[in-house]
């Protein structure tokens, strides 16, 4: 078993790794995402499956 899995990554729980180096994870809110394992510990990808942007847009929150 690869120690990358289970291991959890911001809201991302990996859950499978691929041979091209991409990740199967799932998020809190119970979407699964597949992710580049070098954008995600670069910390270049979002940390959720997109469900924080879609919360932050509700509540009008934005990044800058």
């Amino acid at each position: 078993m690869s120690k990358l899995l289970l291991q959890k990554i911001g809201h991302l729980t990996i859950l499978a790794e691929y041979e091209d180096k991409s990740l199967m994870c799932k998020c809190d809110c119970g979407n699964i995402v597949t992710r580049s394992r070098s954008l995600l510990y670069n910390g270049t990808t979002s940390s959720s499956c997109g469900c924080l942007k879609g919360r932050a847009i509700a509540q009008g929150i934005s990044r800058k």
